[in-house]
């Protein structure tokens, strides 16, 4: 394709010599390339398109003439003129003025979001340019990103120029050629069935272009053009909220009226539509209201805060779901309510019409070194500013929260939105002559983007470097003080050393880990050994540059807890002792380290987990030894919100048997930090609580906030579907459907994946017998049930259970007595017929005559 457009310069430079010195290629595309060239009578550079010989061959050179010359005619300073046309021996172009700037295509892949204000108003400009061009009869049919270019703030619209000669020319002698005019990803329903068009398709276009420039993405996609056009014929418009919560209501009702399936229903001039930008308000969000976009589609919005993969781990055994005994509802309604009015509304965004500026997030601070060595001081310095504003009661969000728009491109007032933040505190380092760092900090108003106050800016040398948080908290502190009021007074951040080596040292080491727990946590274990050993590596410099602080001890500590879980068995073993070692030594040293205590209990957890001894008392022991550190910690310093999480874990073993207290530590978890990576397990953790005690509204709330904060986790499509065999929801087996489809498409290839996608027939089953069709719900146990019997994987009859589970959901009680005569047989040691009796699961069975037989068993 190259040697075809050199071959077409060579051509040019021959055919239009004595007109233009045509100098190089600036791009191509479908319909033409574009070349560079001097306009030599006017001694100006000029852009010339060239037009691809066959699509100017079925255009024709005599009416493509005609049709251009009308085109010239338009002035409007949004629209590109044209300087020139004609035919150079079979090649039709036209000559354009070369404007310095890039095109919004260009722009889009770099900042992928657009800073709403400047959206409204290019868009505004493009409006009003298409409302002149169609009051003269011309339609564009190919209104795009690439055919708009950028030049000193304003938009102009390119390749006027062809329009009319395409329509004179007609769609079917377009299509013949292999080509079309318009693209798939911007096209109207009209124009993608060749129906006739009007400028109002453009206008849906410019919808389309107005979308991508605020959510960074188109808004169909598609394996194939055709695919996209039968999307935007068929599908209705995602929502951009759901995507961005800071665009305002105003301005998605503009878009998804431009983008109308209907031209009736869309705006009928670009006029009409350049007006209602013009009342968009672009500095302050709005109240959230229903908008066309949920009235047309019915999608709820969700946040993009925290969209990890899911994992598909059992928050306890499937077992226990059967015994577990009722609990009396949790006394801690009042506990950590300030914290979830964020996550009940997918993160905050529009909760009200102003983000609080008493709210604040701390963003990464960014480093603009060529080759990204100062990122871990930069980590450095956010993390320890984040730290002294939580130690001084200032309401920010945690490092978790800003974490993943560490290396992103996500618009300021999307994240303020995402997190329910008025101020974001934003940081920069770049290296400066003489080995220097440049540190400058300031405020961000997350309602608008906009900066707040003056900037602090200061310079030091690398070698001092610790002394760089300091100055960090000493600049921020007088910018927060002016904006929120009050005494903003950050002291010194605590770091525990003064060596410039050791601390470098365990900031690049933390980032290493970081990045290897991400890998875990997306069940990946490529790449992760390696990360590690860099991190140990690094830790054991910082160690030694100074063997008195002990982060990096307890740091390494972690490192060995997430390489055993890349092993199995014994190794694992070797490795849990390994970090087990270093705990103890960090608390040799302080007995009152509570960093050191939650790692000790951690590990002691995970080597329970792995059962390395055989000694059933000493296995036993690890529970409550972990239970002692873990407890000790989160007393010791409360804002230890991981420790939360393995707490909640443990009180649900049966050896402990604390179900109140998991689903205490699950909301505790979540108030001290609504935003950590196990905020989902959490979630679910309070979910079980909520059903097994019968709270159905609290259960089906928890499973909504779920939701609606992880929408591609398994668990939270798990939830919906358990809910759907209570009496709290109807049983609607369609939807129990989609949610089986949704899961298989999440869960790996695994057995034990395999073993839940059984578990999730056996509910289907269930759903199906409530909804009245018994005989299709025996089918789909009774085959659960022959599962349970020759896959291997349910060697506790786990499956066999459940089917006795739905069995009494829709009255089959004889059936559930019959399976459940066998469960407990098989499991003697669930104390089953001791615990049935308090869960409202089993309560027609524990009324029947024929309980009896079932509690023998387990005597």
């Amino acid at each position: 394709m190259t040697n075809q457009f050199e071959e077409m310069l060579e051509q040019l430079r021959e055919r239009l010599a004595d007109k233009y010195e045509v100098e190089s290629l600036l791009g191509a595309g479908g319909m033409g390339a574009v070349y560079l060239a001097r306009d030599i009578k006017h001694d100006r550079s000029v852009a010339i398109k060239v037009l691809h010989p066959e699509f100017a061959q079925s255009l024709g050179a005599e009416r493509f003439l005609r049709e251009v010359s009308v085109t010239a005619k338009l002035s409007h300073p949004h629209i590109l003129p044209l300087y020139d046309s004609g035919d150079a021996d079979g090649y039709l172009y036209y000559v354009m003025p070369l404007i310095e700037g890039e095109d919004l295509s260009d722009r889009i892949e770099r900042d992928k979001q657009l800073p709403i204000k400047e959206a409204v108003h290019l868009a505004k400009e493009v409006a009003e340019a298409l409302g002149y061009a169609h009051s003269l009869g011309l339609v564009h049919r190919d209104i795009k990103p690439g055919n708009i270019m950028l030049s000193g703030g304003h938009a102009i619209v390119v390749d006027f120029g062809i329009a009319r000669a395409v329509d004179a020319a007609g769609g079917e002698k377009i299509t013949q050629t292999g080509m079309s005019v318009g693209t798939p990803a911007y096209m109207s329903p009209e124009q993608s069935v060749g129906d006739s068009v009007d400028g109002r398709a453009d206008l849906y276009s410019l919808g389309c272009v107005l979308y991508e420039m605020l959510v960074g993405q188109i808004p169909f996609t598609g394996p194939t053009p055709m695919a996209i056009m039968a999307r935007h014929t068929m599908d209705n418009v995602p929502p951009p909220t759901i995507m961005r919560e800071a665009i305002p209501d105003e301005l998605e009702d503009v878009i998804m009226q431009a983008m109308a399936k209907t031209p009736a229903d869309r705006f009928q001039t670009g006029m009409e539509m350049a007006e209602s930008l013009d009342m968009v308000d672009v500095h302050t969000a709005m109240h959230r209201r229903p908008s066309i976009a949920m009235r047309q589609s019915g999608m709820v919005r969700q946040s993009m805060v925290g969209r990890q993969s899911a994992m598909f781990e059992q928050p306890l055994p499937l077992w226990r779901r059967m015994v577990v005994p009722a609990v009396a509802v949790l006394g801690i309604a009042g506990i950590g309510f300030g914290a979830w009015a964020a996550i009940g509304s997918g993160g905050g965004g529009g909760m009200s019409d102003v983000l609080d500026p008493d709210r604040i997030a701390v963003l990464y601070f960014e480093d603009l070194s060529s080759d990204s060595a100062l990122a871990p001081i930069a980590d450095g310095l956010t993390e320890a500013l984040i730290d002294e504003l939580g130690r001084a009661n200032v309401n920010v969000v945690s490092r978790n929260g800003v974490l993943p728009y560490r290396d992103g491109d996500v618009a300021r007032d999307s994240i303020a939105r995402a997190l329910d933040v008025g101020t974001l505190v934003v940081g920069q380092l770049e290296p400066r002559a003489g080995g220097n760092v440049m540190v400058t900090t300031r405020l961000v108003d997350g309602n608008t983007g906009e900066d707040v106050g003056e900037r602090e800016t200061f310079t030091i040398a690398s070698t001092e470097i610790i002394s760089a948080r300091d100055s960090v908290a000493v600049g921020v502190s007088n910018s927060l003080r002016s904006r929120i009021g009050g005494n903003v007074d950050l002291r010194a951040s605590r770091l525990g050393t003064e060596s410039v080596e050791a601390w470098a040292a365990f900031r690049r080491a933390e980032r290493q880990r970081q990045e290897a727990e991400d890998l875990l946590r997306a069940r990946s274990t490529e790449g992760v050994p390696a990360l590690l050993a860099a991190a140990d590596s690094l830790l054991q410099v910082a160690e030694q540059a100074d063997p008195d602080w002990m982060d990096p001890v307890v740091s390494r500590g972690w490192v060995f807890h997430d390489r055993s879980q890349t092993e199995e068995g014994e190794r694992a073993g070797r490795t849990i002792q390994e970090g087990l070692d270093l705990a103890e030594r960090a608390l040799r040293a302080d007995a009152r380290n509570a960093d050191a205590l939650h790692l000790r209990g951690t590990l002691r957890f995970r080597l329970y987990q792995e059962r390395i001894t055989t000694d059933e008392d000493e296995w036993n022991q690890l529970l409550f030894d972990a239970i002692e550190d873990l407890e000790g910690a989160v007393d010791l310093d409360p804002r230890l919100s991981g420790a939360y999480v393995t707490l909640s874990v443990i009180y649900y073993e049966p050896q402990v048997d604390r179900v109140p207290d998991a689903a205490m530590a699950a909301r505790q978890g979540l108030d001290r930090d609504p935003y950590q990576r196990g905020a989902d397990r959490l979630i679910d953790r309070v979910f079980w609580a909520q059903l097994d005690q019968e709270s159905l509204r609290d259960a089906q709330d928890w499973c909504e906030r779920g939701a609606e904060r992880f929408p591609d986790a398994v668990a939270f499509r798990r939830c919906q579907l358990w809910l759907l065999v209570t009496e709290r929801m109807e049983p609607d087996t369609m939807r129990a459907q989609q949610l089986l489809a949704e899961m298989d498409s999440l869960l790996p290839d695994a057995p034990a994946a395999d073993l839940l996608r059984a578990e999730n027939q056996v509910i289907f089953g269930g759903i199906v017998g409530r909804a009245g069709d018994t005989d299709r719900a025996r089918e789909i146990l009774e085959a659960s049930e022959q599962f349970s019997r020759t896959s291997g994987l349910d060697d506790e009859q786990e499956l066999v259970g459940y089917v006795a589970m739905m069995y009494t959901q829709y009255g089959e009680v004889d059936a559930a007595i019959d399976l459940l005569k066998r469960y407990v047989a098989a499991n003697p040691h669930h104390n089953f017929a001791a615990e049935a009796g308090t869960v409202w699961w089993w309560r027609p069975v524990v009324r029947s005559p024929r309980w009896e037989e079932v509690a023998r068993l387990g005597r």
